[in-house]
């Protein structure tokens, strides 16, 4: 049997590395995986995580080898029988290729051969409860700040009326705009940090498939 699958794949970042970053700036790779040669239908993989590792040989004295595993995470679709039976037969792939490609960057292409679906399971996934308790917090977050910020407006369109009628002291004119500079900051940050998490709520599946795969030889070109 004959199995294509292209991926695209969100690299896992920790939150702190994303909260100031627009949502088109997010780190993303589009990964191709081929099994079989054929090209495939497009899926989301919510995590793609790919490890070398440097293992004793036991067949050559003092020798070593590479030991390669792939782990993904996404929804499941028609792909998954066909994987769970490579893991049930042992059947190996001759040669998977993934392409990794981030804005900015080189792309990362792993050409894995004599591969094997080592695993695969069904998770149920909970965490939309999680992101919608934070998603509850920021409207409550944001909605208090967008007072604060017609507050804060309000206030600086005074001091600044009444600087120019030589009214207003400049020091105090500097501290009220300093004031609502910082305010605006800080909803911005509050609403790219919504879309975030928006964005993962768009992204959630109530069940996910976790596929592992290992290979007897990698190779990583990076240009």
């Amino acid at each position: 049997m004959s199995l294509s699958l292209v991926l695209l794949a969100s690299l896992a970042v920790a939150p702190a590395d994303t909260a100031g970053l627009p949502p088109d700036t997010l780190p993303a790779a589009h990964v191709t995986v081929t099994f079989g040669g054929e090209p495939g239908e497009a899926v989301r993989v919510r995590d793609f995580e790919f490890g070398l590792t440097n293992v004793p040989d036991t067949r050559h004295q003092g020798g070593s080898s590479a030991a390669t595993q792939v782990r993904m995470t996404r929804e499941p679709d028609a792909l998954t029988s066909g994987l769970a039976s490579r893991v049930a037969s042992g059947e190996r792939i001759p040669e998977v290729v993934a392409r990794l490609e981030r804005a900015g960057s080189a792309p990362i292409v792993l050409r894995m051969f004599d591969v094997q679906v080592v695993s695969e399971r069904l998770l149920i996934n909970g965490d939309n409860a999680a992101l919608t308790q934070q998603r509850l917090g920021l409207e409550e977050s944001i909605a208090q700040l967008t007072a604060e910020q017609g507050e804060a407006d309000r206030q600086l369109a005074a001091i600044e009326s009444l600087a120019r009628e030589r009214l207003s002291p400049p020091l105090e004119v500097a501290r009220v705009r300093s004031n609502a500079a910082v305010v605006a900051k800080r909803l911005g940050a509050q609403r790219q940090r919504m879309a975030l998490v928006e964005g993962q709520l768009a992204r959630w599946v109530p069940i996910q498939e976790e596929v592992v795969l290992s290979a007897s030889r990698t190779t990583v070109e990076s240009r």
